[in-house]
């Protein structure tokens, strides 16, 4: 199958293609298909994050680790920063629950059934106190990342001449788990734990 970009312009529906594509490659323990099949697509596929996850996924596997680290070092790429709620919340503890109450609050997801994992997609919950709180600092904390990343060594593509900072609430019930997954549609990606187990 071949992919074709429109003036270098790539949609969601072409990354939805190209992931399902992928999918099956990253299953196999053997990256050398995964890799080839990460070469032969034009450069502009080439330097989006799906494409760039599933190629260090596919040298990590044949040993070619340092290559792997170029595309994704957890140790360089991934940052934490310190969120300080504002005064009004109190401690991060308090901050924590008031987020946690109002994501809460939203009306349960359809797919709340799928292994007790429930995404909140829904925009209305962007209008919740907290989250714009939490929104506007790691909408700063993205730009800022993204200012130094040259001054860290980041080996990552030019950023986009626009973008918007989409998101969504997941609530995890029981045993569930949100598995190990790759943001393909983005450029920089971040978390936010707001409640957890004491046993975490």
């Amino acid at each position: 199958a071949t992919i074709e970009p429109g003036d270098n312009h790539i949609n969601w529906t072409q990354l939805d293609a190209l992931e399902a594509l992928l999918k099956p490659l990253a299953r196999e323990q053997e990256g050398g298909k995964l890799i080839d099949f990460c070469d032969s697509l034009a450069a502009v596929y080439q330097d989006t994050a799906l494409v760039r996850a599933h190629k260090a996924i596919g040298l990590s596997r044949v040993g070619r680790v340092d290559e792997a680290s170029e595309i994704m070092d957890i140790y360089r790429d991934v940052i934490q920063i310190p969120f300080e709620p504002p005064s009004e919340y109190g401690s991060i503890e308090q901050f924590n629950r008031v987020l946690s109450d109002e994501i809460l609050a939203q009306p349960v997801p359809n797919d709340v059934s799928r292994d007790g994992v429930a995404f909140y997609t829904n925009p209305n919950n962007y209008s919740s106190p907290a989250l714009q709180k939490l929104r506007a600092f790691v909408r700063a904390a993205i730009v800022e990342y993204i200012a130094q990343c040259a001054r860290r060594g980041n080996a990552m593509p030019s950023p986009p001449e626009y973008g918007y900072l989409g998101g969504a609430s997941v609530v995890l019930r029981g045993d569930a788990k949100n598995g190990e997954h790759i943001h393909g549609h983005s450029y920089v990606s971040s978390v936010y734990y707001a409640l957890v187990p004491d046993c975490v």
